[in-house]
C-alpha cells in the first residue's frame, strides 16, 4: 500500500545492518495527526490514499536516504544516517509532509504529522536488545509532540521543539 519497508524487513535486515554498521543513525517515530478523523469523515480508501502520499514524501526525504518503514497504522518509524550535532535532522520532514494538500477522491486535503526522534551511536547499537530502547525515547518524544500541539519534531534527549 504505502511502498514503505515494513516490519518484517525491519525485524530480519534493519537490526542486524544497524547494529553492523560503524554509523550513527537518527532514529524516528512519525504519526499523521487526526488520521482517524480522515478515515471516519472520508473513508478508508481515502485514508489509504493519505498514507501512500505520506509515505512517498517521507521516503523522498533528504534525498531519499531515510529508510521508511510502516511501523503500523498511520505510524511510520524512520531511519536516517546522520551526524550526532546536527540538532533537528527530522524536523523538515514536517515541511515535507505538510508541504501540499494530498489529492484525494474526496478533495485536497492538507496532512500534517508529529515526529519524535533520537540519537542511536554505535555504543549503544552494539548493546543485546537495540534498537528497542531507541525506538521507546522515539516514542515517548512523538508523544510530547502530539500533546504539545500537534505538527512538530521533538528530540527525545531535550524534548526541545527545533
Amino acid at each position: 500500500l504505502t511502498g514503505a519497508y515494513n516490519r518484517r524487513w525491519f525485524n530480519q535486515h534493519a537490526r542486524r545492518d544497524l547494529a553492523a554498521s560503524g554509523r550513527g543513525v537518527w532514529l524516528a517515530l512519525a504519526d499523521i495527526d487526526h488520521f482517524k478523523q480522515i478515515n471516519d469523515q472520508h473513508g478508508h480508501s481515502v485514508g489509504d490514499q493519505v498514507l501512500a502520499a505520506v509515505a512517498a514524501r517521507l521516503r523522498a526525504y533528504d534525498g531519499g536516504r531515510v529508510h521508511v518503514v510502516r511501523w503500523g497504522g498511520e505510524e511510520f518509524l524512520l531511519l536516517l544516517p546522520g551526524r550526532a550535532d546536527d540538532p533537528a535532522p527530522l524536523a523538515p520532514a514536517l515541511a515535507v509532509v505538510a508541504a501540499a494538500p494530498i489529492a484525494s477522491a474526496s478533495g485536497a486535503l492538507g496532512v500534517s504529522c508529529s515526529i519524535g526522534y533520537t540519537w542511536c551511536d554505535s555504543t549503544e547499537r552494539a548493546v543485546a536488545g537495540f534498537p528497542d530502547a531507541a525506538i521507546a525515547r522515539a516514542d515517548a518524544a512523538l508523544y510530547r509532540a502530539k500533546h504539545a500541539g500537534r505538527n512538530r519534531a521533538l528530540a527525545a534527549e531535550t524534548g526541545a521543539a527545533p
